[in-house]
């Protein structure tokens, strides 16, 4: 039960990170949920977690909201622009050791 938990919580981070909305970001792990289910490993939630946060509608995209609990570097990621906010996310989401910047604070 705590890997799922790990697995969910970090690809509702990403979900978050490239949407830049909480609800959007929940929205996004449902939809990942839904199409590949719990039992998937992490790399594979992270992809379709991924794949539904980048079609979930631009205009909810443009007033990214700013979690407060996340650490200030986070925090100055929602400040760029919704486009340089997604290509930074799935260039991390490519690379393997650099997204453990952002899962574990």
């Amino acid at each position: 039960m705590v890997a799922l938990e790990l697995h969910l919580r970090d690809a509702f981070l990403a979900a978050l990170m490239l949407t830049g909305s909480i609800d959007a970001a929940e929205q996004a792990v449902s939809e990942a949920i839904a199409t590949s289910g719990c039992d998937v490993a992490m790399d594979e939630m992270l992809v379709a977690t991924a794949k539904c946060a980048i079609q979930i509608d631009d205009e909810g995209l443009r007033r990214a909201e700013i979690p407060s609990g996340l650490p200030p570097e986070l925090q100055r990621l929602f400040l760029s622009s919704a486009i340089g906010r997604r290509c930074l996310v799935l260039r991390m989401l490519m690379v393997d050791s650099p997204w453990k910047i952002f899962v574990e604070f």
